[in-house]
């Protein structure tokens, strides 16, 4: 899998196939064999898409804690960013994601929340 890892750092097969091990005068041969793999196309789409949900979970937490590239996020952008990863966790069904029991989650000064 060196080569997959190789190759979504900057999409350059041969470049890939190089840092990955392999000779340049036999990179471009195994760099085409590779991208026809099954095995290799599959992983790097489900490491594309982990790396998609890591995004999106270090974001929604960005915005919880006020701290979004964005701008400040208001209370109610906050409490929405809150709920979203609530839900991911299974926070309010007294579940979380892989069915095991989790402690409710208290936020400070949630009394003055609207």
């Amino acid at each position: 899998m060196k080569f997959a890892e190789e190759y979504l750092k900057d999409n350059d097969a041969v470049q890939a196939a190089i840092r990955a091990g392999y000779s340049e005068s036999t990179a471009k041969r195994y760099a085409i064999k590779m991208l026809g793999l099954d095995g290799i196309r599959e992983y790097m789409k489900r490491r594309v898409s982990m790396n998609t949900e890591e995004e999106i979970l270090r974001y929604l937490t960005s915005v919880m804690r006020g701290e979004s590239d964005g701008g400040q996020p208001n209370v109610r952008e906050r409490m929405r960013a809150a709920e979203l990863l609530g839900k991911r966790y299974g926070l309010f069904d007294g579940k979380g994601q892989d069915g095991e029991s989790v402690a409710r989650v208290v936020f400070a000064g949630e009394d003055e929340i609207e």
